[in-house]
This record gives C-alpha cells, sequence and structure tokens, in this order.
C-alpha cells in the first residue's frame, strides 16, 4: 500500500523543511518562501527512476543544444 503523502503549506512555514537520506545529507529543502532546492545546494536531479545527472551547462540555444540537454536529463529520448 503507497505512503500518504506529507502536504506542506509553504506559507504557514517558519522555517525551512528538510528531508535527509540515512546518511544525514541533505536530498530536498522547502524554503518558508516555498522554493523546493534539490540536494544542499541544489545538487544532481534524476528523473523516471534513472541515476541523477548534473545540472546541463553551456546547452547552445538551437534545437539540437536543447533537445541534447533534455536526453541527458532522461527527460526525453533520442
Amino acid at each position: 500500500m503507497p505512503a500518504t503523502p506529507t502536504r506542506l503549506n509553504p506559507s504557514a512555514l517558519t522555517s525551512p523543511v528538510q528531508l535527509f537520506d540515512a546518511s544525514g545529507n541533505v536530498i530536498l529543502t522547502v524554503a518558508t518562501n516555498g522554493d523546493l532546492t534539490v540536494g544542499a545546494t541544489g545538487g544532481k536531479v534524476g528523473f523516471y527512476g534513472v541515476a541523477p545527472v548534473a545540472l546541463q551547462t553551456g546547452v547552445a540555444v538551437s534545437s539540437a543544444g536543447i533537445h541534447a540537454a533534455l536526453v541527458a536529463l532522461n527527460l526525453i529520448t533520442a
């Protein structure tokens, strides 16, 4: 049976809420303004059960560059 989701109301937060992994590393932070940060400093993120990858930087502003970045993030397939 799936777990019941916990809903956070950012406007009611008086301090950030953090989620930690088994090693004590911050994996998710919800700030009091509702901003969501993945990792302690906005680290890697994974989609669809694929291993997390780093932020795509230096992406060419072209359809080919954007396509390559989306593939690298596993958001679309080649």
